[in-house]
């Protein structure tokens, strides 16, 4: 039997609704998309809009009253959240879930518990030792990562480790051979959304390699100029720009690491600021499993001629997982879950 299973998509960054989406195809009709994102949903995707929760002004003013730690964002006052959450239990019970995953909110997952639906939380990188996501992952029925095991970081309480389903990597991109006749450059810097310092990078490396080209991927702007810079801004398929032999210096979000990994090209690791130092973790763990280097700016001379003999990278099979797997995989967490909590419940009996 497939759970009936409501998918919550926060709405902040496109990942969390192409991963919901993900789940509607390997759900079919039992899986109910909440979401007050604006992103593009397959036509067979069960979507049910909530309004969304930005400040209106009809809020009390933050100075007014105290903010629990257990919550990341706790306006008071304002009506809509109330009507969205209203929405959201309405249609757990009007699809008549079986449990709730949340992608991602400490708020929804207290609404979850509160209101006695199980809940499924999912996991993303960085140091999410707060109070608040401690007790979300602690109130959840279990946890969801979206990267294999080998990813996890050794900061990671054997707790958090021991309640995680690892599903791998959704869906294993087709192996994208880096042809020879590609234009080359020696340095490829290759960057994604949400803000980049990358660039800070250009002038050390202007200064120090001359006579090098580099080209830069992504959305940056060409505040500095020079003929041995091309910028080719935001580009449909990075694996047309990428020659086998140049050097690639990348951000270290979760679609570049896998696009890389895809690729088998290892890399030198630029962890951009973002919260909760996701980078950070994501760029520690790459160079641990030798599939990256992190980039220090005092010290970039030796680590370019490094790059130089990196060897291709071949990522295990075990790493990826497809969306026709997941409510299996799943499925069979919930069922070790389910039965150890009989075991706990028949132990603490037995000791009474």
């Amino acid at each position: 039997m497939i759970h009936k299973i409501a998918y919550y998509a926060h709405s902040h960054g496109s990942g969390h609704s192409r991963y919901a989406s993900r789940f509607a195809e390997g759900y079919g009709s039992n899986c109910v998309i909440l979401t007050d994102s604006l992103h593009n949903f397959p036509d067979y995707a069960e979507v049910q809009h909530l309004p969304n929760e930005d400040l209106d002004g009809t809020q009390l003013l933050p100075d007014s009253y105290n903010k629990p730690k257990y919550l990341h964002y706790s306006p008071v006052g304002l009506s809509k959240i109330l009507k969205r959450n209203t929405y959201i239990l309405e249609a757990l019970q009007k699809f008549s879930i079986d449990f709730l995953i949340v992608d991602v909110s400490v708020e929804i997952a207290a609404l979850a518990r509160v209101s006695s639906v199980p809940y499924v939380y999912r996991r993303m990188p960085g140091n999410r030792s707060d109070l608040a996501h401690t007790e979300a992952y602690r109130g959840a029925l279990f946890l969801l990562a979206y990267y294999p095991k080998d990813f996890e970081s050794i900061d990671t309480p054997a707790w958090i480790i021991a309640k995680t389903c690892y599903l791998g990597f959704i869906d294993k991109p087709e192996k994208q051979s880096i042809q020879h006749e590609k234009p080359f450059y020696d340095i490829t810097i290759v960057t994604g959304f949400g803000g980049t310092a990358i660039t800070n990078l250009l002038p050390v490396l202007l200064a120090q390699f001359p006579d090098y080209s580099i080209q830069i991927i992504g959305p940056v702007d060409p505040t500095i100029k020079n003929e041995n810079i091309t910028y080719q801004g935001v580009v449909e398929r990075i694996e047309d720009f990428i020659h086998k032999d140049t050097i690639v210096i990348a951000s270290c979000g979760t679609n570049m690491v896998l696009k890389m990994i895809s690729l088998g090209k290892r890399f030198l690791a630029f962890p951009e600021e973002r919260p909760y130092l996701e980078q950070e973790t994501t760029a520690a763990i790459l160079e641990n499993l030798n599939i990256a280097h992190k980039v220090d700016v005092h010290n970039l001379k030796p680590l370019i001629k490094k790059a130089k003999t990196f060897q291709p990278y071949k990522a295990p099979e075990h790493y990826f997982t497809t969306v026709d797997k997941l409510a299996a995989q799943i499925q069979e967490f919930f069922k070790t879950v389910i039965n150890a909590s009989k075991e706990q419940e028949y132990d603490t009996n037995s000791s009474v």
